[in-house]
């Protein structure tokens, strides 16, 4: 049995479903995590211990950290956030006897870069949207908008779509640019315009990886029945798919970046040119690693071997179609603002071929879901609408 240090926001959808299954594989379990009213604190599967980590990350956190992982005996480290892997990619140097599936630094600028892994993608003759970038607000009076034209205004941050908009006119497209710009900011004192990208209509999927030692072992892609906002962003239902383009697209850009852990890519794919574009790489863990599990790749449970330096097999296979919905998640809000008919709703939610959030066998995760679709119509009531 390992123990294993798992760290976070806090505010992860991947938390739930890698604590309980390493927990139910019999691994000890230790959540490290920024906010300390997360749900996954409610799960019965954290069998370890529950510490409370700052905000900001310095050589004093990872001080007292790795006293705690030695008092604690704790053998593996499994990162769920963004900037905190980027922490730890930094300091890795630091950690010594404690196992993690890390990237070279490089490899992960690159992938959490919008700028940076568009320009990798496309040097690899990968397909990416027409995406144009600005020295100066200035340079926008360059920009024409054709009759009916959409344009994607994106920054470098931010989680999902949070720092995405959509312009279909000049005067949008400079306030988009101006909010987003505000926005990236506040997040980094170097922080670049952002990027003006064609909009590709979709659909969307989403690809997730496994890679061990720049050699991809798995990919399983899925297609996004319903995503949250109804522009595009987090996936609310889906279904796995099997799609050996977007495999063999993930796989090159991962072996290219030499890649070492876990990632998930996001794709838009366009009818007209009847291709998949690459749309923006996630080098941790999913939220909606679960569909992964579920189907029949037990992603957590890989990269805990892929920390134990366990060699894995190659292309290990996955069920398709295995459906999800993540109800409590975003597929009630998506419900209220483009309702898909109350057939479907009770049907998908009473459908035993079509998975969910809620484990039969650690029910206590209720008490911190079942207010959220209250407060999704609370809320929905008080918006305006157009």
């Amino acid at each position: 049995m390992e123990k294993i240090a798992i760290i976070g926001n806090g505010n992860e959808w991947s938390s739930i479903p890698v604590v309980r299954e390493l927990s139910r594989k019999g691994h000890k379990i230790y959540l490290f995590v920024q906010n300390k009213k997360s749900i996954v604190l409610k799960s019965k599967y954290i069998n370890g211990g529950i510490y409370k980590i700052p905000l900001k990350l310095d050589s004093r956190f990872l001080s007292i950290f790795l006293y705690l992982c030695q008092k604690n005996q704790i053998q593996q480290i499994i990162i769920l956030d963004d900037d905190i892997k980027h922490f730890f990619v930094k300091n890795k140097g630091k950690i010594k006897n404690q196992t993690l599936a890390l990237p070279s630094e490089k490899s992960y600028d690159i992938s959490i870069s919008k700028h940076e892994s568009l320009s990798f993608v496309r040097d690899l003759k990968i397909p990416i949207p027409q995406t144009m970038t600005f020295g100066s607000r200035e340079e926008l009076s360059n920009v024409n908008f054709e009759s009916g034209q959409i344009l994607v205004v994106k920054g470098e941050r931010g989680d999902s779509s949070a720092h995405v908009r959509y312009a279909s006119n000049k005067e949008q497209l400079l306030e988009y640019f101006d909010e987003i710009y505000e926005l990236e900011k506040k997040l980094s004192s170097n922080a670049t315009f952002p990027m003006v990208q064609e909009y590709i209509g979709g659909p969307t999927y989403l690809t997730q990886a496994i890679s061990q030692k720049g050699k991809v072992k798995t990919v399983i892609p899925h297609y996004k029945d319903r995503e949250w906002p109804l522009s595009g962003g987090v996936t609310s239902r889906a279904h796995t798919i099997n799609e050996p383009r977007l495999v063999n697209y993930m796989t090159t850009i991962l072996e290219a970046l030499n890649w070492h852990g876990e990632a998930g890519m996001e794709w838009k794919y366009d009818q007209s040119r009847d291709d998949f574009f690459f749309i923006e790489m996630n080098p941790r863990f999913e939220g909606s690693v679960d569909i992964a599990i579920k189907s029949g790749l037990n992603l957590p449970i890989l990269l805990s071997k892929v920390n134990e330096g366990v060699t894995l097999r190659d292309s290990i296979n996955y069920k398709h179609p295995i459906h999800y919905r993540w109800f409590f998640r975003y597929d009630f809000r998506y419900f209220l603002h483009k309702p898909y008919g109350l057939w479907t709703l009770f049907s998908e939610a009473f459908n035993p071929n079509i998975c969910g959030e809620i484990s039969i066998d650690d029910l206590s995760l209720l008490k911190g879901f079942w207010k959220r679709p209250f407060h999704e119509i609370i809320s929905f009531m008080k918006s305006p609408k157009s």
